[in-house]
């Protein structure tokens, strides 16, 4: 047969033997034409016979050299080549090119070396072209393959094509392409693509692949261009692990349909579960010089980009994750390029996870909507973004939303949000975050804590309008900002908080403003801002808190209140409704009359201090009130004496009649001229019936050493203690006399004593 093959090339002529349609093929590649056996219109003989070649004739015609140097080429259309086509280890210079034709039997192109190979809108059991070298295309396009179709290792010099095309499963792994590899609209069960080499883009849209295992797995396979799978439907998996793509990952519009975990994994925290559902699309470690895109997808199952490099944008705007058990999207560690955009009617059932990942640019989830109601629903701890943080226009959360120790470059916009904590605590928590713009929160409703427990703000909070509602457990609807720092204003108008507002140790370079606000106080607070420094204070709230309001330690500018302000009654037994011990101010915006100043700081101090006075006193003084300050200071003696043992109440008593505390010196001038005047008066119907001295006036000590009587000075030098003008020791008071002389000399002391003690308290104050 060698023999016959040999000389039938040499001499131009079809081997002995062969069929019409065989001998036609013969010439046909001869001349570097088209064989087609669809158009015999009219011929007498059965179709079965004239479209009949046999896979031995064809491959003779292939491997024999027949036709032009230049362009070999066998192109067969229409034929029934029956027999299998056995071309392993074969090197050949002629093209095969074959269009609707059937073949009964498997193709084997292991292993042969062709100049191009074509299978068009053909039909083939099997197709094996496993480690096949071509410096041209291989197509195998609007092609039928009822089983496998393996390409393993191949080498394709440019486009590998199977669009359109149909098979049972397919198996290139480590295929090297010189083009495109264009598998749009295949229809295969599992499409292995393990360590792909592509010199142009991997074309997927449009394909239906999977049987619910592996649906395509692109693991370590590496893309010059875009990996291109818009409207991809698979069942099962999608594996891009540590793939490489020079462009975008386009997965716009797919269905993806996940199947069970690869492997088992460790939980990574308390909302995270051990088994978190299916795997729909695994990513961990791709780089992708351009977008990854998801937009208009639904997907059901993990999506997972763990660790990926993604130079441009990922985008999930309009997409569906659906993972109600566990992860819709793990994004850990990720870098991303150009942003994060879930935006736009995005959906998702299970978790977005991003811890530490880095984003050059923005999170965008405003308008879509996330539920994981048994945990964390965003879990963006340690996120870095340049971008800015946006989750407005009734972005909807229901379960945790974390941003602990996040790294935001822009603005944490959160306007008209709907944050839910479901079964956690926490609505949002973003404790050690730091923001580089403004934190914009006007209009958010919030189920839950909100958490900004030491966070870093580079410009203002506005937090305005906004609703935080309890959870199950009443004062869970809180806002805390314990040690937060805020290098613009806190804005927090007309917010209405079931729980408290927590600023302890906080840092508000300029004011805190809660105009209109209601602080319900269901856990027993309303606001606890212990040790808080801000440039203004400004607490016009809608209505008087329903809980404790403690300022201890606060330190700020300018205080404005108005009645409602305060708590009318201490919520807890034995603890006043407001603290201030240790509040101080510089300014008071405020109508409140020094009286209800006085009640405001007698209900901070159920127990006595004397702080809260002395600072109400130096403010007022600071005014230029110094009638009110004084009042200030009165009330706080006369507080101090009450608490008290008896005898310091009696002497405080005493003190408060007198002198007023020593702050009313007209006091005691009334009451030394009073007393003067009654001594004077009383004496001076005194008269002297001792036998031998009798006349007016008080009876002398010595009869012949006396001055001349006078009921004042004799009243004048009872009254002045120490010093003696001589009077009080001529005279012999007796009887009434006598007990009236005592009192005014008792009360000269006591004055003198309280004069003495007043002056001591100015000159401190001094």
């Amino acid at each position: 047969m060698r023999e016959g093959v040999g000389a039938a090339a040499r001499g131009a002529r079809a081997p002995r033997g062969w069929t019409g349609p065989e001998r036609r093929l013969w010439a046909a590649a001869r001349a570097g034409t088209w064989l087609d056996l669809d158009d015999r219109f009219g011929s007498p003989e059965p179709e079965e016979v004239r479209r009949t070649i046999r896979a031995e004739a064809l491959r003779t015609v292939l491997t024999a050299g027949v036709g032009p140097e230049s362009e070999r080429r066998v192109r067969l259309r229409g034929a029934r080549i029956t027999g299998p086509l056995e071309l392993r280890g074969v090197t050949c210079a002629t093209t095969l090119i074959l269009q609707h034709c059937l073949l009964t039997d498997p193709v084997d192109l292991t292993g042969a070396e062709l100049p191009e190979v074509a299978f068009l809108g053909c039909r083939v059991p099997e197709l094996r072209l496993g480690w096949l070298t071509t410096a041209g295309s291989v197509r195998v396009y609007r092609t039928e393959v009822a089983g496998p179709l393996y390409m393993t290792e191949a080498r394709i010099g440019r486009r590998l094509t199977l669009s359109e095309s149909r098979a049972g499963l397919v198996t290139a792994i480590g295929v090297s392409v010189g083009g495109d590899l264009d598998a749009r609209d295949l229809v295969a069960g599992p499409v292995e693509l393990t360590g792909a080499r592509v010199e142009g883009r991997v074309r997927l849209g449009g394909a239906v692949v999977g049987d619910g295992g592996c649906a395509v797995r692109l693991a370590g396979a590496n893309c010059a261009g875009d990996l291109e799978g818009a409207g991809l439907r698979a069942a099962g998996l999608v594996d891009l692990r540590t793939a490489t793509v020079g462009g975008r990952v386009v997965l716009d519009r797919a269905e993806l349909a996940g199947t069970g975990r690869a492997e088992p994994r460790e939980p990574a925290g308390r909302a995270e579960k051990e088994w978190p559902g299916p795997e729909a699309l695994l990513a961990e470690g791709l780089s992708a010089r351009g977008d990854f895109s998801l937009r208009d997808a639904r997907v059901r199952g993990e999506v997972r980009l763990t660790s990926a490099q993604v130079g441009g944008s990922v985008i999930l705007s309009r997409a569906s994750l659906e993972n109600p058990d566990g992860w819709a999207l793990q994004a850990d560690r990720s870098v991303i390029g150009s942003g994060f955009f879930a935006r736009h009617g995005f959906h998702a059932r299970g978790a977005l996870v991003l811890r530490d990942a880095r984003i050059d640019g923005p999170v965008i989830l405003s308008g879509g909507r996330i539920e994981a109601p048994d945990g964390r629903a965003f879990n963006a701890s340690g996120i870095n973004t340049t971008g800015g943080f946006f989750a407005r226009d009734a972005f909807s959360c229901t379960g945790e939303l974390r941003l602990s120790s996040a790294q935001i470059g822009g603005p944490l916009d959160l306007a008209t949000a709907r944050l839910s904590c479901g079964n956690s605590g926490n609505a949002l928590e973003a404790t050690g975050a730091a923001v580089e713009g403004d934190i914009r929160a006007a209009g958010l409703t919030a189920t839950g804590t909100v958490d900004l427990s030491t966070i870093r703000v580079s410009g203002h909070l506005r937090m305005t309008s906004a609703r935080l509602r309890d959870a199950a457990t009443p004062g869970s609807g809180s806002l805390l900002l314990a040690a937060a720092a805020v290098t613009g204003s806190v804005e927090l108008g007309e917010i209405d908080v079931d729980g408290h507002l927590d600023l302890r140790e906080a840092e508000i370079a300029d004011r805190v403003r809660l105009g209109g606000a209601r602080l319900r106080g269901a856990g027993g607070r309303s606001l606890r801002a212990t040790g808080l420094r801000a440039g203004q204070l400004r607490m016009r709230f809608a209505e008087p808190p329903g809980g404790r309001v403690t300022l201890a330690g606060a330190a700020v500018d300018a205080l404005a209140d108005h009645v409602a302000s305060w708590p009318a009654e201490a919520p807890e037994r034995g603890s006043g409704p407001i603290d201030l011990n240790g509040f101080t101010y510089q300014r008071l915006d405020s109508t409140l009359t020094v009286d209800q100043r006085l009640d405001w700081l007698a209900r901070a101090t159920p127990t006595f201090e004397p702080q809260p006075y002395e600072q109400l006193a130096a403010c007022y003084r600071q005014l230029g009130r110094e009638r009110e300050a004084r009042r200030v200071l009165r009330e706080k003696l006369r507080r101090q004496h009450a608490a008290a043992g008896p005898l310091r109440r009696a002497w405080g008593w005493v003190q408060r009649i007198a002198v007023g505390y020593g702050y009313q010196p007209g006091r005691a001038v009334a009451w030394f001229t009073g007393l003067l005047v009654a001594g004077a008066l009383w004496f001076a119907r005194a008269r002297c019936a001792r036998p031998g001295q009798t006349g007016p006036g008080l009876c002398p000590v010595k009869a012949d050493e006396h001055p001349t009587w006078d009921p004042l000075l004799y009243s004048l030098d009872l009254l002045i203690p120490v010093v003696d003008i001589g009077h009080d020791k001529a005279w012999d008071p007796v009887g009434w006399d006598k007990a009236v002389a005592l009192g005014l000399m008792a009360a000269g002391w006591v004055l003198a004593t309280t004069v003495i003690a007043a002056a001591g308290r100015a000159l401190n104050r001094t």
